[in-house]
């Protein structure tokens, strides 16, 4: 009944070396596509710990080839939940389980640490605003469609820890990314293309971004999330450190 997914990372890694080269492995998304039909999903991030603003490291995304057709339950969904948000974004669930409750003072400092690498920078432990990741995005009114803000309810805890918007597909796997995971997808993208040379400005992001972003957002976004009480997260996602 579980859908958390375990699997030979080591294994998975061999194999991949023999596509893609040395050099480029720290920058891979390996996805692991299961013969079943179960609905389930979970994945595998690793990082070398070094302090950066944009997160590197392997991920592998263990996904089944999943046979449901109910919305958020979907294979292409699941897939890019898994594979785009947690493998290559290194985002952090925005879903929150009832059985959690609230976030511990531990567990913030285990986020709080992460975050220093790159990941999970999609959530926020402090219902301040202006101490988010996002906050120049939710000042910014061009921005306003997002109806960005500190919606408590995030990485699987129901307080102490929030998400930029009502809703997104890190959340039940519906709909696009908030502003917060494709600020993390552009930066990604950029840096293993350019490289070192590459820096960031915030006004090259907000002109390739602002006007695709503004035309696709639907009200799903926009609206809280509703789902049935039968709704099951997918496997939590492993941060994993590398040992050389």
């Amino acid at each position: 009944s579980s859908t958390e997914i375990q699997g030979d990372d080591d294994r998975v890694a061999e194999y991949a070396s023999k596509a893609i080269a040395e050099g480029r492995i720290n920058d891979a998304v390996v996805i692991v596509l299961i013969n079943d039909g179960r609905y389930a999903g979970t994945c595998s991030m690793y990082t070398d710990r070094k302090q950066s603003d944009v997160p590197n490291g392997m991920s592998i995304a263990y996904v089944p080839l999943i046979e449901s057709t109910e919305p958020g339950t979907e294979f292409p969904e699941v897939l890019c939940h898994e594979a785009v948000g947690h493998g290559f974004a290194k985002l952090a669930d925005e879903y929150c389980s009832e059985e959690n409750g609230k976030m511990s003072d531990a567990d913030k400092r285990h986020f709080q640490e992460w975050q220093e690498f790159g990941f999970s920078r999609n959530i926020a432990l402090d219902s301040d605003l202006t101490k988010s990741y996002w906050a120049n995005f939710a000042s910014d009114s061009r921005y306003g469609f997002e109806r960005l803000g500190c919606y408590e309810g995030a990485a699987g805890y129901v307080k102490d820890v929030y998400r930029p918007t009502f809703n997104s597909i890190m959340n039940d796997n519906i709909d696009g990314f908030s502003v917060a995971g494709r600020l993390m997808i552009y930066k990604r993208c950029m840096k293993i293309a350019l490289g070192d040379k590459w820096k960031f400005s915030n006004a090259d992001f907000v002109a390739f971004d602002l006007e695709e972003a503004k035309a696709s957002a639907s009200s799903k976004r926009r609206a809280p999330a509703k789902r049935s009480s039968a709704f099951k997260p997918l496997g939590k996602p492993r941060i994993i450190v590398k040992v050389e």
